[in-house]
C-alpha cells in the first residue's frame, strides 16, 4: 500500500477521471457490463418486436443487431402488454448488469486512490457483489416510499370528493398534502441521483441499501449545487473522452486497413473480409458507416468463399467488440467521475476523508498482518 492521493475536494478532482478511467482493467470491468447488457437487450427487444407483429426479416433489415422497440409498435390491448413487459425487464435486468459492473470499477477507482495500485479484477467484482443488494435496492427502496405516497395522495383524493365533507377535509389537510407533495418530488430527485450515484457511495461507503439512500438523500439535501453541477460536469468529460477514444480507435483502424489492405500483403482479400464483417457489424445501421468509413463494397463481399464468410462474421464480432470497449472507457469515466464526486461531496457535507477511512479489505489486510506477526512475536518471547 502506497499513501493514498492528495485530493483537492473540488472540481479539479473531476478532471482526474478520465485519466483514471484509461486503464486495462476499468475498461475491462465496465466492457464485460456492456456485453452482457447487449445478450440481454437483445433477445429481449427482438421478441418483443415479434410478438407485436413485425415480422423477423423486416426487423433484421431495419435494426440488424441493434433493434429498437417504440411503445407505438406494440398493439394497445391486453395482448400487446407483453411486448411491453418484456422490454422493461430486459432494460431493467441491463441497467442492474451495468449499475453492478460501475460499482465493481468505482471501487477499483477508490482503492487506487487509497494507494493500492495493484487491486485487482477479481476483487472488485467479488466486491461488487457482496454489496449487490446496496447497489440495486436503495433506488427500489425509495421508489417503493414514492410509490406508497403516491397511494396515500390517491386514498386521500377520495376522500376529499365525498360532499360537503370533502371541502373540509381537502382544506384541513392542504398543509400536509403540500409538504407530502414536496417530499415526494424530493425522493424522486433522489431515486435519479441513486441510479448514478449508488455504486460509488457502496463503493466508498459499504453500507447497506438503507444507508446508502440516507448518504444520497444527505448529499442531495446538504450539498444540492454540487450534487446537480457534479454530474453534469463528469457527463461532459465522459462524452468528450468517448469521442476522443472513439477518433483514436477508427483512426487506427483505418491504419490497419490501409496497410494491411495493400497488394504486397492481403489486398483485396482484406478488403471483401472487412466489406462482409461491417455490412454484419453494422447490419440495419449502414449510416454508421460514414463516421468509421471502410472498404464496404458488395461486390467484394459477394465474391468470398464459405471459409472467408465465416472468417468475415468472426472479424465482425471484433468490430463490435472494439467499439465496445470505447463504449465501456465512457462508463469507466463516469464511474471514476462520481467516486470522485462521492469523495469531495462526503468532504464538504462531514469534513471526512474517505480515503483515509478504513474499509472492509483494509481491516483484513491488518488482520493478515498482524496474523503473520505473532509467530516472530511469539519466538522473540
Amino acid at each position: 500500500m502506497f499513501d493514498p492521493v492528495k485530493l483537492q475536494f473540488n472540481v479539479s478532482d473531476l478532471l482526474q477521471a478520465p485519466r483514471r478511467a484509461l486503464s486495462g482493467k476499468q475498461i475491462w470491468l465496465h466492457f464485460r457490463g456492456v456485453v452482457t447488457a447487449y445478450v440481454i437487450l437483445l433477445p429481449a427487444i427482438y421478441a418483443a418486436l415479434l410478438l407485436s407483429g413485425l415480422p423477423l426479416a423486416k426487423v433484421w433489415d431495419q435494426y440488424g443487431l441493434y433493434p429498437f422497440f417504440a411503445p407505438a409498435q406494440a398493439s394497445q390491448t391486453l395482448a400487446g402488454l407483453l411486448p411491453y413487459a418484456l422490454y422493461l425487464l430486459g432494460w431493467t435486468w441491463a441497467i442492474a448488469v451495468i449499475m453492478l459492473s460501475s460499482a465493481a470499477g468505482s471501487r477499483a477507482t477508490y482503492r487506487e486512490l487509497k494507494g493500492d495500485p495493484f487491486y485487482g479484477v477479481l476483487e472488485a467484482r467479488a466486491h461488487a457483489r457482496r454489496y449487490w443488494g446496496s447497489v440495486l435496492l436503495s433506488p427500489v427502496t425509495l421508489m417503493a416510499i414514492v410509490i406508497f405516497a403516491l397511494m396515500v395522495a390517491a386514498l386521500l383524493g377520495l376522500l376529499s370528493s365525498i360532499p360537503y365533507i370533502g371541502d373540509l377535509i381537502f382544506i384541513g389537510l392542504l398543509p400536509v398534502n403540500l409538504a407530502g407533495a414536496i417530499f415526494t418530488l424530493l425522493t424522486l430527485a433522489v431515486v435519479l441521483v441513486l441510479v448514478t450515484m449508488s455504486p460509488a457511495v457502496t463503493a466508498t461507503w459499504e453500507d447497506d441499501a438503507t444507508g446508502t439512500a440516507f448518504q444520497v438523500f444527505a448529499a442531495v439535501w446538504n450539498q444540492p449545487l454540487r450534487v446537480l453541477i457534479y454530474p453534469l460536469i463528469v457527463g461532459v468529460l465522459a462524452a468528450l473522452s468517448l469521442m476522443i477514444f472513439g477518433w483514436v480507435v477508427t483512426f487506427g483502424y483505418q491504419l490497419v486497413v490501409a496497410v494491411f489492405s495493400s497488394r504486397w500483403l492481403m489486398g483485396e482479400h482484406l478488403l471483401a473480409l472487412l466489406a462482409w464483417a461491417e455490412k454484419i457489424a453494422f447490419s440495419g445501421y449502414p449510416a454508421l458507416l460514414t463516421y468509421i468509413p471502410g472498404p464496404s463494397s458488395g461486390s467484394l463481399a459477394a465474391s468470398l468463399t464459405g471459409w472467408a464468410t465465416l472468417m468475415g462474421g468472426l472479424l465482425a464480432l471484433m468490430l463490435m467488440a472494439l467499439y465496445g470497449m470505447v463504449l465501456a472507457y465512457g462508463l469507466a469515466v463516469v464511474s471514476a467521475g462520481q467516486t470522485l464526486s462521492f469523495i469531495g461531496i462526503k468532504w464538504h457535507m462531514d469534513h471526512e476523508n474517505l480515503l483515509e477511512r478504513e474499509d472492509s479489505e483494509d481491516s483484513v489486510e491488518a488482520a493478515a498482518e498482524s496474523s503473520d506477526s505473532e509467530p516472530g512475536d511469539t519466538a522473540d518471547a
